[in-house]
Order: C-alpha cells, then structure tokens, then sequence
C-alpha cells in the first residue's frame, strides 16, 4: 500500500469477531500434544475446549481451478483427532490448534477485552505461531510450514429502535436498493449473499481470494444482518515473513472491501475517521 493512502478506519465497527490463521502441512500432532502444548499458553488461555477438526482448503488458480471454492470452511469427520480450544479466561480469545492449523479468535463478549486492532491481533498471533514453531521442534513434530493464510473480519447489523424488523440492507450495503418499485411492494424477509473477488498483487498475478457472506441470523428475539469478509492466500515464503506479509496484504483488502460495499451514513455511524 502506498505511504500516502490512509486505510479506513472506524472508531466503532460493528465487528463481532476476528480471526488470524495459517493453514501448514500436516505435523506429527498425536493425542498427547495438545494437552502439552496447552501448558505453552495456559497463562494467557487457561481454559479448554474442543471442537471437530477443519477440513483443508487451498485457493487455486489457472487451468487446474475449480468453481467449487468453498465460501465457508467445512467440517471433517468427528472420528479425526480433534480440534483444540485454549480460550482466555475472560472468553474473548480463543486459540485453535489441530494438526494442520493455527488460528487466533477475538469474539465480542459483553465483559470481555475489547478489541486490539489490528496490530495487537498481528502480534499475538506472531507470538503463538513462533510458540507452535519452537515446540514443533521440541517434540520433532516436523516443520511448520505454512501453505495458506487467512483473515476473516464478521460484523453484525441491526434495526433502529426496538422493532423485532430485520435491518433494511440499503441502510448498510453500497448495492443493495429496497425499492423494488410499484410491482413488487412487499418488505423482504431475509437476505443471504454470497460473492468472491480475486486477490491481485500489483503486477495483475492473482495472490488469492475474498469471500463475502451475507446472511441473517437472530440474536435475543431480534433478526439481524450478518457480514463475513475472509481473505485467504499462499504466503510469498512459507515462514513468519511470508505470513506477516500476506496478513498485512489481507487485512488492507477486507478493510477497502468492506467500506466500498458500505454506505456513508453506515460509516457516519461506525464514526469513520
């Protein structure tokens, strides 16, 4: 990004959770190392969860791409080692480790540390991949070699006032017009999106994806507008360089993005600076 191009910037983004992650070649993770690695970043994620683990996902190009790209990354079948949870104690950050991922969680929670931007999430997710480095090591689990990395930003939209009405999407969205003229009166229930946009290094080769994901969803009785923008790549080199770099590329998209395909008075609100 050039010196003199500002990015956007919002006081207060609607944002509900981000998430940082590397996508890396299998390593030799048995059952015993999640517990071990669990004591690696207990100070700072004392609790324990679990989950079913990721399926993997790579962006591909050219000749061998297919159109079947998933949106939205898949489960693999529960019978696989699972996924590891180790979340902070006041539930905002959450890490997640299985045998072929790192990712990095904030969530909004009503008591919960607020949100670091984007620098503090950048660090904390250097300091855990170079945490997973030194302990893969430790246990010759093999290299950690990173094959994809991807951020996804999720924000939620909701109505004025008390009305249990979903938000009106033109309020939010750049394209999106409720005015379907005299033919077609009838208010819109819900809306689900999906799109895809390449991801162009300066030279015009593609460098990977962003997915937007529009949907509703209802939270304490009220109907709401879902908005999930991931960006998701190769690294240039498959090490921290390479992934600090492709996080930096990912995360000035998602924010172009996401203030292009919404409106000036939703940036009004979200107090653009």
């Amino acid at each position: 990004m050039s010196d003199t191009l500002k990015l956007p910037d919002f006081d207060e983004p609607p944002l509900i959770e981000v998430v940082h992650g590397i996508q890396f070649e299998p390593v030799g993770i048995s059952i015993v190392h999640p517990g071990q690695f669990y004591e690696v970043v207990a100070a700072r994620y004392p609790k324990v969860d679990s989950r079913d683990p990721l399926l993997p996902v790579r962006e591909a190009f050219g000749p061998a791409a297919v159109l079947q790209q998933s949106f939205r990354l898949e489960m693999a079948s529960a019978a696989e080692m699972p996924r590891s949870w180790f979340v902070s104690a006041d539930d905002a950050f959450i890490v997640q480790l299985q045998k072929d991922r790192l990712l990095l969680n904030w969530r909004f929670m009503e008591h919960g540390a607020s949100y670091p931007r984007y620098n503090g999430m950048r660090q904390e997710f250097n300091d855990l991949y170079g945490a997973l480095e030194r302990f893969a090591t430790n246990k010759q689990l093999g290299p950690v070699t990173p094959n994809q990395v991807e951020i996804t930003y999720i924000s939620r939209f909701k109505a004025d006032g008390t009305t249990t009405d979903g938000p009106d999407p033109a309020k939010y969205l750049s394209f999106f017009s409720r005015d379907h003229g005299p033919e077609w009166p009838t208010p819109m229930e819900a809306l689900k999106l999906e799109a895809r946009y390449p991801l162009l290094s300066e030279g015009g080769t593609p460098k990977g994806r962003l997915y937007v994901v529009l949907l509703p969803v209802e939270k304490d009785g009220r109907r709401l507008l879902q908005l999930e923008l991931t960006a998701r790549g190769a690294p240039e080199t498959p090490d921290l360089g390479g992934v600090a770099n492709f996080l930096d590329f990912a995360h000035e998209q998602i924010l172009n993005c996401f203030t292009g395909i919404t409106t000036p008075a939703a940036h009004a609100a979200w107090r653009r600076r």
